[in-house]
């Protein structure tokens, strides 16, 4: 659990909470790569996909439906990738991407895909002050 403190910490912290389930935390991404860009972490800080329980399984099922729930109805995208990469953070995370063919509007921000229908770069990124990130928040979890 040590590790989980450190993790969440650094991913996102209680500013970033979208959602904290039994095995699972989703939190809304610091850049964000498109709208609604978020994490998802592994609170037992597994290592590999393979490693998760079943428990753990069950509850990734329903917790994607929610995230993929929410997110569709605030903000209507038209694919979302999930990016388990593990290239600095051993923990298993995914990065939760939603795609959007046009360029998406939220408090008067512009937020653009910069490389649809490509893979996403986590290097691009919309900038997004604190407070646009608690109206992103505020808006996903009107559906939850």
């Amino acid at each position: 659990m040590e590790n989980y403190k450190y993790y969440f910490k650094k991913f996102c912290g209680d500013s970033l909470l979208i959602n904290d389930y039994k095995y699972w935390t989703w939190c809304l991404r610091e850049n964000q790569v498109t709208l609604g860009s978020s994490v998802l972490l592994n609170k037992a800080c597994k290592k590999s996909f393979g490693e998760l329980s079943n428990e753990e399984l069950l509850e990734l099922r329903d917790v994607i439906s929610n995230i993929e729930y929410a997110i569709s109805k605030e903000f209507n995208y038209d694919k979302i990738n999930y990016l388990a990469l593990m290239m600095i953070d051993p923990l298993f995370h995914y990065h939760i991407i939603p795609r959007y063919k046009e360029d998406k509007a939220l408090e008067g921000l512009k937020f653009k895909d910069f490389n649809y229908p490509g893979p996403s770069n986590l290097s691009l990124f919309n900038n997004v002050n604190e407070n646009q990130k608690k109206v992103i928040i505020k808006q996903i979890k009107k559906w939850l």
